[in-house]
């Protein structure tokens, strides 16, 4: 099952019905991002605060940096246990916590 997972080329959506056992904090709950693509943003130069990097877009003002939520827990039903990983939007449904 896990490999037929990884082979699809489009994203979908599903319905889980599970209970939150576990919140990972260790990478904490939210990143720099890019407003416009949401990868890590990183500051080039700490001399030259207004400048940071993306991977997609390059160098980009501090303007496009945004705080985006990452969220990784543990679910649990009567099948078994996962780990999930939410991004900004379905962290805002489930929290109604806008970044």
């Amino acid at each position: 099952m896990v490999g037929l997972i990884g082979e699809v080329e489009k994203g979908f959506h599903c319905i889980l019905y599970a209970r939150i056992i576990n919140i990972h904090r260790k990478h904490g709950w939210a990143y720099l991002a890019y407003s416009k693509c949401g990868n890590i943003a990183k500051q080039t130069d700490a001399e030259r605060i207004n400048w940071w990097n993306c991977k997609l877009h390059g160098r980009i003002t501090a303007d496009g940096v945004v705080i985006m939520y990452r969220l990784i827990f543990c679910v649990m039903d009567d099948t078994g246990s996962a780990s999930l990983l939410l991004f900004d939007d379905l962290v805002f449904k489930l929290s109604s916590i806008e970044s």
